[in-house]
């Protein structure tokens, strides 16, 4: 299986297929006439956000919070979410996100601000889906 992420301004928005076989076929398909399209590989596991705030050369770990909305058994990105009391911070990720701020700075880059990583665990590996630096995600109110 596969996830095929296309533009579709008809749609309003970035649409998301989970293709299961080799039966698709691009060639057929209208939404791909003149759009970007974006491939990735699919991947089953416990998706979240992992959200920090920077200064510039290093970060403040803020929560976790995570999507609880489902539509047949997929994750729908952020329609609503949830953040647990609990909190604690995942020493795999703190060390990504400083690896990211030391390769802006080491590129004369000083981020500043918010940070958060769309992250899946599959198994004991997690998998960065996405990095946004805005607060404008509906994943990141309960926070």
């Amino acid at each position: 299986p596969f996830v095929v992420k296309y533009d579709a301004d008809n749609l309003m928005g970035k649409q998301t297929e989970i293709i299961l076989d080799d039966s698709y076929h691009f060639s057929t398909r209208k939404e791909f006439v003149n759009q970007d399209v974006l491939i990735e590989k699919f991947l089953v596991g416990e998706e979240f956000s992992y959200q920090v705030v920077c200064n510039g050369s290093s970060f403040v770990f803020l929560g976790i919070s995570k999507d609880h909305k489902k539509y047949k058994d997929y994750n729908t990105c952020g329609i609503a979410s949830t953040s647990d009391s609990v909190q604690q911070n995942i020493p795999e990720i703190d060390s990504y996100i400083q690896r990211i701020l030391d390769f802006m700075l080491s590129n004369d880059i000083e981020y500043k601000g918010i940070m958060y990583l769309n992250i899946i665990k599959v198994g004991i590996t997690y998998y960065v889906l996405e990095i946004n630096t805005r607060f404008g995600e509906p994943e990141t109110q309960s926070l």
